[in-house]
């Protein structure tokens, strides 16, 4: 791997960030956007959507330490993570990132949710968790969507779903919760990247078409 990779300041941020290193006032935004994460998998666990997520999870991975909120059954990580994802968006009560035009808190939350639960970690570990995957997923999404030197925000101009940035910034939450080092992070989010959904967000609204 490229040592610019290892060297770049993120892969040791994801590495590194402890919850006592985080500003109170950062601390505090972010267990209100876990709070209303966990609200809004609540509301949508009861969604046909959440159901058929949670009823494929079931079917296709195992058994685990992670709960899946639509049915309260207890499954790995992955598993969890993707049901619980799709509940957090089942009725479209989930957050919205300014820089982002999407919803991190629907897969940053899960994915530390059921990562935290699998590993044993401790609130302030989960919450350091939850603010590593925000911080990347504003960057990336940023990235992915206006770049460097880009106009300001216009709804006219074609941008990326959420999947194109989220899949980076759930594997820094990941790593982050699985004490990686450096050089795995990198790694891990270059695959993240490489095999994120290429999600042209204005196609599927042009109909509209905002099928759950």
């Amino acid at each position: 791997m490229n040592s610019d990779c290892i060297s770049h300041p993120l892969p040791r941020f994801v590495a590194d960030l402890e919850f006592g290193e985080i500003p109170a006032e950062v601390a505090e935004v972010a267990s209100l956007c876990v709070l209303d994460t966990c609200a809004a998998m609540v509301c949508g666990a009861i969604s046909p959507v959440a159901r058929m997520g949670a009823d494929y999870a079931l079917s296709a991975w195992r058994a685990g330490r992670a709960s899946v909120l639509a049915t309260g059954a207890r499954q790995t990580a992955v598993a969890a993570a993707f049901a619980n994802a799709i509940a957090a968006n089942g009725t479209d009560l989930d957050d919205v990132g300014r820089y982002t035009w999407g919803h991190p808190g629907a897969m940053i939350v899960p994915a530390a949710l059921a990562l935290a639960e699998e590993c044993g970690a401790t609130g302030a570990r989960f919450i350091a968790a939850v603010v590593v995957g925000y911080e990347v997923a504003f960057h990336a999404g940023r990235c992915v969507n206006f770049g460097v030197g880009a106009p300001p925000v216009d709804a006219a101009r074609e941008y990326r779903a959420c999947g194109s940035w989220g899949a980076s910034a759930c594997a820094a939450v990941a790593a982050h919760l699985s004490h990686l080092p450096a050089q795995q992070i990198a790694q891990a989010l270059g695959i993240a990247d490489y095999h994120a959904p290429e999600a042209p967000m204005m196609r599927d609204l042009e109909t509209p078409a905002m099928v759950k």
